[in-house]
C-alpha cells in the first residue's frame, strides 16, 4: 500500500473527510453531470419532508406563486444540511432524462466568495452552451409571446378582426413567432418594453434588464446583450438604449438571478436556486452585509411569488438573526440527529459497498452479516452514542475505527464498541496533559482568578479526592471552584469517581461554598454529559470545543454568581427563621398584654372611682387622668411621634385631593384619586400600631394607678409592683420588635423634604419611645411612695 493509500485508507467504505462541498467555480448549470462516486444517503425525517417539497414543486403546473417556494435547511455543522442540498440538485439533475427541457439549476457552495466571479462564469458557461442558450432565449420568447398576446387581447380598435382570438390563441400556446406577429400586426415594441419594465418592476428597479431583454431576440443586438448579461460593460448601442452598468456588484447579481426567476416562473417553467454556508455573509462589513440581505430578501420574495425553488443552508444563530420577513416566508428544514435505527443504516450502506471477501465475518451472527457487518450490535449503539448522533461523527468515528482494525489485519473481522471508544479517544485527543493545561491556565489568567495549591478547608482531607483536582481558584474567603480534569469519552466509571470527588471536597467548604467543573481533554457525549450534570449540577467542557476558552470564562463566572446567589439565600433563610421567631414572641407579649388589660378593666370595675376626667387628645378605653409628671411622659412620647408623621403629611394630602387650606377646590378642579403602595400600607399599619400601642401603655398605667389608689395601705404590695413591672417590659419589648416608621414613605410625604431631617426626628422617636417604659415605671413609683405629689388624690 502507498503512503497515499495509507493516509486515505484505500479500501476503507466511510469517507476520509466526511464534508460536503456542492461545488465551485467549475461547477456550472450544466444538468444532468453527477459525480461518479455519489455519497450514501439515509433515509432520515428531514430528507423526507425534502424530497416532498422538490416533488410537489415539479408536480405544480401553475403559474407565479402557486408553485414558488424557499426552502431554509437549518442545522449546526455536521448535521447533514449540505448533504440535503446535494441531493436536491441531484434529483433536479435527474429530471434532464425525462423532460424535454431540463430544468435550470444554479448551484453556488459559498455565496461569501465573490459571488460576481461565480456569476460571469455561470453565465459565460451558459452563453457557449448553445442548447442551454437556446432554452434561455425561448424562455424571454415565450415571455414576450405573453406580453403581445395580451396587448392583443387589451386592443380595442378592432384592427384585428376575426382574427383576434387566434393570434392571442396562437400566442400563448406558442405556435405563433411572437417576433413574425409583432411585424406583422406592427405592434409598437415601445409598448412591449414599457410592460417588461412594469413588471421587471417587481423584482428589481434596474431599468437595464428590461431594455436588455426587449433587445435579446433582435439579431444586431443579440451578442450584446448576451456579453453584457455575463457581466461585461454595457456596449455603446445598449448604452443608448436605457443600460449604462455592468452586472459585477452583489445587488447586481441578485437581480440577474431574480430576473431569470420571475422569466421562468411567469412562462411556466422551474427554475432552482441552491446556496449553501449562507452564514458566512454575516461576517461580511455593515455596508456589504445589509446590501446582501436587501438583495436576498428580494430574491426569496421572488422565488416564492414567481414560481421559483430556493434553497439554501445556515446554522441556527445566523438564521436567527436573519429579518423576521425572511422567517415567515421560508419553510424551515431541520436536520435531526440520527437515532440508533438510522445510525445502522449509514453503517450498513456503506460496508455495503465492498466486496464480500474483503470480510472475514468470523464470529458475526446472520443478523449482522445481513446488516452491518463486521460491526458489532454494541458498536452500533457506541457509534450513536458517541457522535451525538451527528452523521458526519458518525462517519469520522466509523472511519477511524475501520483504520484501526485494518492495521492488524487488511480483512476486518470485528469491531465492538471498545473499538469504538478507542476510536473516538484517538479523533479528538489531539492534545496532551501539558497542553490541556496551558488551555486552561490562559483563561484563569486573563480572568485573573486566584488559585491556590490547597484550601485550608481541605487541610483534614488526603487521598484521591483532594488530589484529582488540577486547580482551585479561591472566589472569596469562605467559597471555592475545583477544576478536575478528565479524559475524553467518559464512562459510568469515571461519573462515579466525579461524584465522589465532588461531594467529598463540598463536605469539606459547606454548603454552596464550593463547586467543581469538569474539563475533558477532547470529547463528552451528549448522555454522558447530562449524567455529569445531574449527578454534580455542573455541566462538564471539552477542550475539543471549538469556543472552549469562552466557554470556560462564562462558566467560572456563572458558578462563581450561582455560589453567591446560594450565600445570599442561606442569609435570608436564617433572617426568616429570626424573624419568625420574632413573630412568635411578639404575638406571646401582645396576649400577655391583652390577659393583662382584661385584668386592668376588672380592676377598674371593682374599685368604681369616683370620677373620671378624659385627657386632652387622649383616646382610649380607659382615658383618666394621669399625674403631672407621668402624663408629661407620655405627652412628649405622642408629639415626638407626631412630629415624624403628621403636619406636612395632612397639608399635601389635602392638596392631592383637590382643596386648599380652606377646604375648597380651586374653580377648575376635578376630582383626585389616590394611589397608595404596598410600602405605604404598611408604613401607615406601623404608624398606627404605635399610636394604639401608646394609647394602651397610657391606659394600663391610670388603671394600675387606681387599683393602687383604691387600697387602704400606705405603699403599692408586690404584687402590684410586679404587675406594674409586666405592664412597662411589656410595652417595651413590644416596641424592640416593631420596624423604624419611614415618615418618607406616608401618604402625602413631601418628597423635598429633608432626609436629614427626618432621620433625627426617626432618632428622637426611638431614644423617647426607648426609655419611656423605664421612666414611666419610676415616675409611677414615686407618685404612689409619696414623692411626687399624691398619685392617689390625682386619679380620684
Amino acid at each position: 500500500m502507498s503512503r497515499t493509500d495509507d493516509i486515505f485508507q484505500a479500501g476503507n467504505p466511510f469517507p476520509f473527510s466526511p464534508v460536503v462541498q456542492l461545488g465551485a467555480f467549475t461547477d456550472d448549470v450544466r444538468t444532468g453531470s453527477e459525480p461518479a462516486t455519489r455519497p450514501e444517503t439515509v433515509a432520515t425525517a428531514a430528507l423526507t419532508r425534502v424530497h416532498e417539497q422538490v416533488a410537489d414543486y415539479f408536480a405544480r403546473r401553475e403559474l407565479g406563486g402557486g408553485r414558488g417556494r424557499a426552502i431554509a435547511l437549518v442545522g449546526e455543522l455536521g448535521m447533514g444540511k449540505s448533504h440535503l442540498a446535494r441531493e436536491v440538485a441531484a434529483e433536479v439533475r435527474s429530471r434532464s432524462t425525462v423532460e424535454a427541457s431540463p430544468p435550470p439549476l444554479w448551484v453556488i457552495n459559498e455565496p461569501s466568495i465573490a459571488m460576481g466571479s461565480i456569476y460571469r462564469n455561470r453565465m459565460m458557461s451558459l452563453r457557449d452552451d448553445r442548447n442551454r442558450r437556446t432554452a434561455f432565449e425561448q424562455v424571454v420568447s415565450h415571455y414576450r409571446a405573453d406580453v403581445a398576446a395580451n396587448l392583443v387581447e387589451a386592443d380595442e380598435s378592432r384592427r384585428f378582426g376575426h382574427a383576434r382570438e387566434q393570434l392571442v390563441t396562437g400566442l400563448r400556446d406558442r405556435s405563433f413567432d411572437p417576433q413574425k406577429v409583432e411585424q406583422a400586426i406592427d405592434l409598437d415594441r415601445e409598448l412591449i418594453h414599457r410592460n417588461l419594465v412594469e413588471h421587471l418592476r417587481l423584482v428589481t428597479d434596474h431599468r437595464g434588464f428590461a431594455s436588455a431583454l426587449a433587445l435579446l431576440l433582435e439579431g444586431p443586438y443579440n451578442r450584446e446583450v448576451w456579453d453584457w448579461l455575463t457581466g461585461d460593460p454595457p456596449s455603446r448601442s445598449l448604452i443608448e438604449r436605457g443600460v449604462f452598468s455592468s452586472i459585477d456588484a452583489i445587488e447586481g447579481v441578485f437581480d440577474a438571478l431574480a430576473v431569470f426567476g420571475f422569466l421562468h416562473g411567469r412562462v411556466g417553467k422551474p427554475y432552482v436556486l441552491v446556496l449553501d454556508a449562507l452564514e458566512y455573509v454575516l461576517d461580511w462589513p455593515p455596508d456589504s452585509y445589509n446590501a446582501f440581505i436587501n438583495g436576498f430578501e428580494m430574491l426569496v420574495n421572488t422565488y416564492v411569488n414567481q414560481g421559483g425553488l430556493l434553497v439554501f443552508c445556515i446554522r441556527p444563530e445566523p438564521w436567527s438573526r436573519l429579518p423576521r420577513s425572511l422567517h415567515e416566508r421560508v419553510l424551515q428544514i431541520w436536520p435531526t440527529r440520527l437515532e440508533r435505527a438510522e445510525c445502522g443504516r449509514l453503517v450498513r450502506a456503506h460496508v455495503r459497498t465492498l466486496p464480500s471477501a474483503a470480510l472475514r465475518g468470523a464470529g458475526l451472527d446472520e443478523e449482522q452479516r445481513a446488516t452491518y457487518a463486521p460491526f458489532a450490535t454494541g458498536a452500533i449503539d457506541a457509534v450513536a452514542e458517541l457522535s451525538d448522533g451527528v452523521p458526519r461523527q458518525a462517519l469520522r468515528v466509523c472511519h477511524q475505527s475501520w483504520k484501526i482494525a485494518a492495521a492488524s489485519d487488511e480483512r476486518i473481522a470485528h469491531i465492538d464498541a471498545d473499538l469504538i471508544r478507542v476510536a473516538v479517544r484517538q479523533l479528538h485527543e489531539h492534545r496532551d496533559i501539558g497542553e490541556v493545561l496551558h488551555s486552561v491556565e490562559k483563561t484563569l489568567t486573563n480572568g485573573q482568578w486566584r488559585r491556590e495549591l490547597h484550601p485550608p478547608e481541605l487541610a483534614a482531607i488526603t487521598g484521591d479526592e483532594v488530589n484529582a483536582i488540577a486547580y482551585w481558584l479561591r472566589v472569596d474567603v469562605t467559597s471555592a471552584i475545583g477544576i478536575l480534569l478528565v479524559s475524553s469519552v467518559l464512562a459510568e466509571a469515571d461519573v462515579t469517581r466525579i461524584t465522589r470527588v465532588t461531594r467529598t471536597v463540598r463536605r469539606a467548604f459547606g454548603a454552596g461554598s464550593c463547586e467543581v467543573l469538569v474539563i475533558s481533554n477532547g470529547h463528552v457525549p451528549r448522555t454522558m454529559r447530562n449524567r455529569v450534570a445531574q449527578a454534580i449540577g455542573t455541566s462538564p467542557l471539552a477542550v475539543g470545543d471549538a469556543s472552549f476558552s469562552e466557554q470556560l470564562a462564562r462558566a467560572l463566572d456563572v458558578l462563581a454568581a450561582r455560589m453567591e446567589t446560594a450565600r445570599q439565600q442561606t442569609a435570608l433563610d436564617t433572617l426568616r427563621t429570626r424573624l419568625s421567631t420574632m413573630a412568635v414572641q411578639q404575638g406571646e407579649v401582645l396576649q400577655r398584654m391583652d390577659r393583662l388589660d382584661g385584668q386592668v378593666e376588672r380592676w377598674g370595675a371593682t374599685a368604681q372611682p369616683a370620677s373620671v376626667s378624659p385627657a386632652s387628645g387622649v383616646s382610649g378605653t380607659a382615658a383618666v387622668s394621669l399625674p403631672a409628671s407621668v402624663d408629661r411622659l407620655f405627652t412628649v412620647a405622642r408629639e415626638a411621634l407626631d412630629l415624624l408623621t403628621g403636619g406636612e403629611s395632612t397639608t399635601s394630602l389635602r392638596q392631592s385631593l383637590g382643596v386648599d387650606t380652606s377646604g375648597m377646590a380651586t374653580p377648575d378642579g376635578r376630582p383626585h384619586r389616590m394611589a397608595f403602595t404596598m410600602e405605604q400600607f404598611q408604613t401607615l399599619g406601623i404608624t398606627a400600631l404605635l399610636r394604639q400601642l401608646l394609647d394602651g401603655f397610657r391606659d394600663g398605667i391610670a388603671g394600675w394607678l387606681r387599683t393602687v389608689a383604691a387600697t387602704a395601705g400606705p405603699v403599692p404590695t408586690a404584687a402590684q409592683e410586679n404587675s406594674l413591672f409586666i405592664v412597662c417590659r411589656s410595652f417595651e419589648i413590644t416596641f424592640e420588635v416593631l420596624p423604624p416608621i419611614r415618615a418618607e414613605l406616608l401618604p402625602g410625604a413631601r418628597p423635598t423634604q429633608e432626609q436629614g431631617t427626618r432621620a433625627v426626628r426617626r432618632t428622637q422617636v426611638g431614644d423617647v419611645f426607648g426609655r419611656l417604659a423605664e421612666e414611666v415605671q419610676r415616675a409611677v413609683l414615686r407618685e404612689v411612695n409619696g414623692e411626687g405629689g399624691g398619685a392617689r388624690e390625682a386619679v380620684r
